[in-house]
């Protein structure tokens, strides 16, 4: 019976330490990202409602294809909300003019240098790091409560739209 509670709790535990995001985009069926301990996944993909137009990435909606040639270029893709801060971060992001010119990276106020493939930036309360695979980059945002409260945490793919 001890073993029986314990198994129980456990089960329980991970269900409510589990959390749901939907994403909704006006025009296209909600996307449903679970949330654990041990990562994100889809859980729903909204259905099919109708064939995707031919320039999107099917393994993230809104992701445009890579060009290819050598790293460096503009970057554009989006970012998905994982974590939403208590309803504070609950829509996706476009992101766009991600300029990469040999090993350094300039977004906005984001600033950072790759190592190997990967990158990490530090902007004030907001860190943003990842790892680029070819002409693609895949990574989180991740922007810390100013008062202690919960933080926001969103998926981050893009792709090289553009030369420099």
């Amino acid at each position: 019976m001890t073993r029986l509670r314990k198994a129980l709790g456990s089960v329980l535990l991970v269900t409510l330490l589990a959390g749901c995001t939907t994403v909704l985009t006006p025009g296209a069926p909600p996307v449903v990202i679970q949330s654990t301990p041990f990562g994100s996944t889809v859980i729903a993909g909204g259905g099919q409602a109708g064939a995707p137009p031919a320039n999107l990435d099917p393994d993230l909606p809104g992701t445009l294809p890579a060009m290819g040639g050598p790293r460096d270029g503009i970057y554009s893709g989006v970012a998905v909300p994982l974590s939403t801060g208590g309803g504070m971060c609950i829509n996706t992001q476009t992101i766009d003019q991600f300029r990469v010119e040999g090993d350094r990276v300039r977004w906005g106020l984001f600033r950072g240098r790759i190592q190997g493939n990967s990158l990490q930036m530090v902007q004030g309360n907001t860190w943003f790091f990842g790892t680029f695979d070819g002409n693609r980059f895949n990574g989180q945002i991740t922007v810390e409560s100013r008062r202690m409260g919960p933080s926001c945490t969103f998926m981050v793919a893009l792709a090289k739209t553009g030369s420099l």
